[in-house]
């Protein structure tokens, strides 16, 4: 079940629910399993609950602005068309972009649902 409701998705997106993309209901359940994937547990308290619907709406958003492609066969390094060339990496060389939401890491981390280290208790 995603976390997050086509009227939450309309919402956070500030669209009418009639003018999400098709695909919606697909994504919001693809990015409901990268949560899980991410967190490697399901949300329990209400701030995760809120935090993990974010992190959906984000994603979703993600895709409807890359494309799902990007996290599918991932997001290109670089591309060139005519004489335009980009190149997304740093110095070394590896890549900066990611196939998942910046915000997505955003909310988790804030609720507390991404791993942040040995911690002294």
């Amino acid at each position: 079940m995603p976390y997050a409701t086509a009227e939450e998705l309309s919402e956070y997106l500030d669209v009418p629910v009639e003018d999400l993309p098709i695909e919606e209901e697909r994504w919001r359940k693809r990015a409901s399993e990268l949560v899980d994937y991410l967190v490697m547990r399901e949300p329990t308290t209400d701030d995760e609950l809120e935090a993990a619907k974010l992190a959906v709406c984000a994603q979703v958003e993600f895709w409807i602005k890359m494309g799902e492609e990007a996290s599918i066969v991932g997001v290109p390094k670089s591309f060139q068309i005519g004489s335009f060339q980009a190149n997304y990496g740093d110095q070394a060389g590896d890549t900066v972009i990611s196939d998942v939401s910046q915000r997505v890491y955003q909310y988790l981390l804030q609720a507390g649902l991404l791993y942040r280290g040995v911690g002294l208790v």
